[in-house]
């Protein structure tokens, strides 16, 4: 199949339109995702920062923005020890991942609806 440089060949059975508007609308996941995380961020409470031996005895849940994730903070008065646990690194490591991989399908989803109509007119 001999095609000039930079057409997108013809393939019986593919429409690149149908394909385009797919990779958009999948484009749309990993946005929503990285709200969603960022609402469940702001949205932590102290009571789910309740101590790690348990005993009804809650710290101070503060957002963390850099790693994403929420620490967590006991102190001497009222808890009796002086305690902090920070958030880990997947966290911030899938939200880069959501909001890299949107981009990149919203490119593709753009090159095969607009070279979509020139290789189907030739």
């Amino acid at each position: 199949m001999d095609v000039p440089a930079g057409i997108i060949p013809r393939v019986p059975g593919f429409d690149r339109h149908e394909l385009g508007r797919t990779f958009l609308i999948v484009s749309l996941v990993p946005v929503v995702l990285a709200v969603l995380m960022a609402w469940t961020l702001r949205s932590g409470s102290d009571l789910s920062c309740e101590a790690p031996h348990g005993d009804s005895n809650y710290g101070t849940a503060t957002p963390s923005w850099w790693p994403v994730g929420t620490t967590f903070a006991w102190r001497r008065h009222p808890n009796g020890f002086d305690r902090v646990e920070r958030p880990g690194w997947a966290d911030t490591f899938m939200l880069i991942g959501f909001c890299g991989c949107a981009p990149v399908l919203v490119v593709a989803g753009i090159v095969l609806l607009r070279h979509g109509d020139r290789a189907d007119t030739e």
